[in-house]
């Protein structure tokens, strides 16, 4: 039994929205989570998905339009809600204009690596490292324009599989005017 606003993970796509599948989950009202503007009342609406999470994922600038998430290509985090795991919290942005920002639920961050060095460790030669043993860190004057290697790619990122994500609108099927994906 599924909860108004509960975020379900499929191992699988639907190709399109007259896919078998995708029909089979509007049917059950569900909808992917890719970031679509709808309507909270009247016959195009989804009032009990309004009422669940309101507009913590944005809105358009109308009083009838509330965005669902927009999961596509993110990592889900786990609410800090002032437990202190996330040091950055209070800094969260909205995740589109006009939801919530800071420590609370569809707030989001960009990338970032925490703050670290590459020390450079001896032995150097007496004339360049002032006297530091190969335990330190030595000042090295001049510069040696040592260069590391470098490598990597476009982003920082745990091993992952891809899964989409829907929420759940209600117990009837979704109306044919709402897009399934965004």
């Amino acid at each position: 039994m599924s909860i108004v606003g509960e975020i379900g993970i499929f191992a699988f796509g639907g190709k399109s929205e007259s896919d078998p599948r995708v029909l089979k989950l509007r049917s059950q009202g569900w909808v992917a989570c890719e970031g679509q503007s709808v309507d909270q009342r009247g016959p195009h609406g989804l009032p009990d998905l309004f009422a669940a999470i309101e507009r913590s994922w944005g809105s358009v600038d109308h009083d009838n339009v509330f965005n669902l998430p927009d999961l596509r290509g993110q990592f889900l985090r786990g609410w800090d809600h002032k437990v202190g795991h996330d040091p950055d919290s209070s800094n969260r942005e909205a995740s589109k204009h006009g939801g919530d920002a800071g420590d609370a639920v569809g707030s989001a961050q960009p990338d970032q690596l925490k703050s670290h060095n590459h020390g450079l460790r001896g032995p150097f030669p007496a004339d360049q490292n002032n006297g530091a043993n190969d335990r330190e860190t030595p000042t090295i004057s001049p510069p040696l324009g040592l260069v590391g290697d470098s490598g990597g790619g476009a982003e920082t990122r745990p091993k992952n599989v891809y899964v989409m994500f829907c929420i759940y609108s209600g117990s009837h099927a979704l109306p044919a005017a709402i897009k399934f994906f965004g």
